[in-house]
């Protein structure tokens, strides 16, 4: 595989994402069965930040710096600090 052919499948996990959660209401994309669990929008926008401020950018890195060290990231923290649950589904 090529990094277009990484960054053409994760264009396609994008849209296998959209055709899941059609239907869904925001209430319900909340929702969070305990204070310790993800709700289903939290999920999707990690996801979505993974994908473009993770994955890519790491991507990128491996084949054009291998030798640097890979910048530091905290997608755990992004959850409050994004404020990923305040989000509308919709253009998430």
């Amino acid at each position: 595989m090529n990094r277009y052919s990484y960054l053409a499948q994760m264009a396609a996990n994008a849209e296998t994402i959209r055709r899941m959660v059609m239907g869904i209401s925001d209430e319900q994309a909340r929702w969070k069965p305990d204070e310790n669990s993800w709700s289903m929008l939290e999920v999707i926008n990690h996801l979505y930040d993974e994908e473009r401020a993770d994955f890519r950018v790491r991507l990128n890195h491996i084949l054009h710096m291998p030798d640097q060290e890979a910048p530091t990231i905290d997608p755990q923290a992004w959850v409050t600090e994004r404020a990923y649950n305040s989000r509308e589904l919709a253009p998430s």
